[in-house]
């Protein structure tokens, strides 16, 4: 009952590499306009450099709304995951970590709630790690290659942020209502 939903600009076909095919102003509007999703998000992918004790590294990284998790049915392990009130631009920057990004660069420290993560130069607080068997469906090579997920309203809230908003960069997913095909959506 998941679905992609995307818009496709003529100026677009035909680009190598597309498939984020949605402003925000479409999901947006999607979102409020039809009876026939039970829930949506927008999503976007960013491969930011990760500053940590060892150095800097590029991380595979999700801006995604606040009902991210709970669309797609996501659990944290640790902590929680994002707030309503972490959509809207401007909020307070908040990540979740993958349980093997946790692992494997924390040390699976259960004290990492609230400490900072740094993505080019911007700090995160760290509000959740996510269950290792959570995927994101979307982008990178494979589906469990996402290593961290940041709210889109501190994104949103910055030059950059409010750049991408304006084009087409955006994944959106909605959940059918029960009874709604693909093709009735």
């Amino acid at each position: 009952r998941l679905v992609d939903i995307k818009s496709i600009h003529e100026d677009y076909r035909g680009r190598a590499g597309g498939g984020a095919t949605s402003p925000l102003t479409a999901y947006e509007t999607w979102r409020t306009a039809t009876n026939v999703f039970e829930a949506m998000s927008a999503a976007t992918a960013a491969q930011p450099v990760w500053t940590g004790p060892q150095g800097a590294e590029r991380v595979n990284a999700w801006g995604v709304t606040a009902n991210f998790f709970p669309l797609l049915g996501g659990q944290p392990v640790l902590g929680r995951g994002f707030l309503p009130e972490e959509d809207r631009p401007g909020s307070a920057p908040v990540a979740v970590m993958s349980h093997g990004f946790w692992q494997s660069r924390f040390g699976g420290d259960r004290e990492v709630i609230g400490r900072t993560l740094t993505l080019d130069t911007v700090s995160y607080t760290i509000v959740g790690v996510m269950a290792p068997g959570f995927r994101t469906p979307l982008g990178f090579r494979h589906p469990d290659d996402a290593q961290v997920w940041y709210a889109l309203g501190s994104f949103l809230g910055s030059p950059a942020g409010a750049r991408l908003a304006r084009y087409n960069a955006f994944w959106a997913i909605g959940r059918l209502r029960s009874g709604v095909t693909s093709a009735g959506a």
